[in-house]
């Protein structure tokens, strides 16, 4: 179940997500619910709180490394590859449809909550 957005989705190529143990991996060579719940759980730890998706696992202890740059980077190039993806759970794909369609509303700088 492909999401169509609103706005240009070019994957980029280049970005690693770098998860809790310094690992570095390539959405594109990610599992579904891995992109997806990665994505989510960056998206709730820097949005606005009315733009939380809802139930949040609050985590702590982020890395200097979680810059804005890095988290408006990491949200662009996860949002595009899970709309890629066909093998979304009808639920993952609502949500972000709904990322993708308030995103625009996301005008702080995004900053992982939590962060050192």
């Amino acid at each position: 179940m492909e999401v169509a957005l609103a706005r240009e989705t070019v994957p980029d190529r280049a970005f690693r997500w770098r998860d809790r143990a310094g690992e570095m991996h390539a959405p594109e060579r990610m599992e579904t619910r891995h992109v997806f719940f990665t994505l989510r759980m960056i998206w709730n730890h820097s949005a606005p709180e009315h733009l939380k998706l809802r139930p949040f696992r609050r985590y702590s202890g982020f890395p200097a490394r979680y810059s804005p740059d890095y988290v408006r980077r990491a949200i662009r190039a996860l949002i595009a590859e899970a709309s890629r993806r066909d093998d979304l759970r009808p639920e993952w794909a609502a949500e972000l449809r709904w990322m993708v369609e308030t995103a625009t509303e996301f005008t702080t700088t995004p900053k992982i909550e939590g962060g050192d």
